[in-house]
């Protein structure tokens, strides 16, 4: 690729999922507050998320890179579940989320600064959790792992062991399609 990548995020799990495309790149946290605005999409606010830090990102830097932004929303019935603020907070995420399908949706926005160029789009996929105990529950809350996850769940460490079955790209679920992103890097750099 001609230009550097840059992630507009500090998360572990995106790192380590954009080494899977490139090797080459440069981590930039976001300062963008996670807000759902009043009566907004799951989608739609995945996706404005993820240009808002990209394009905070930008602002620190400049032109001349590619720059990265994600944003992983869990929609249960049509309502938006976040990250957990607390351990009270998670319990009430695992207790809402037991014995249901959920949605996980991924907002992508790459945008090549020096010709401002932006694609923006969204992956979905499907997780069904297991029915929870509350002491599966008070368990995995003990671990930590829930917390600063949306949905209050990680389904690459323990919290796989919560998903009976999930339908779609895992990457996604675990916050950064892999395979959708590699395809729009190929589109946006040729061109």
């Amino acid at each position: 690729m001609h230009k550097d990548i840059i992630l507009a995020s500090s998360s572990p799990r995106r790192k380590e999922l954009l080494s899977q495309i490139t090797p080459n790149f440069i981590v930039i946290g976001s300062d963008v507050s996670e807000k759902v605005l009043p009566g907004e999409d799951a989608e739609v606010c995945a996706i404005r998320l993820a240009e808002e830090k990209a394009r905070n990102v930008i602002e620190k830097i400049g032109d001349r890179y590619i720059v990265i932004g994600a944003d992983t929303i869990v929609s249960l019935d049509n309502e938006i579940i976040g990250q957990p603020k607390d351990k009270a907070d998670a319990k009430r995420i695992l207790e809402k989320l037991s014995k249901t399908c959920h949605t996980v949706i991924t907002g992508v926005a790459i945008i090549l600064t020096d010709e401002n160029r932006i694609i923006r789009f969204a992956v979905k996929s499907k997780v069904w959790m297991k029915e929870l105990s509350p002491e599966i529950i008070e368990k995995y809350i003990a671990s930590g792992e829930p917390m600063g996850k949306a949905g209050a769940c990680s389904i690459q460490g323990r919290g796989g062991d919560l998903i009976e079955k999930y339908e779609g790209s895992f990457t996604n679920i675990v916050g950064f399609p892999v395979e959708e992103i590699r395809e729009a890097l190929a589109k946006i750099c040729k061109g």
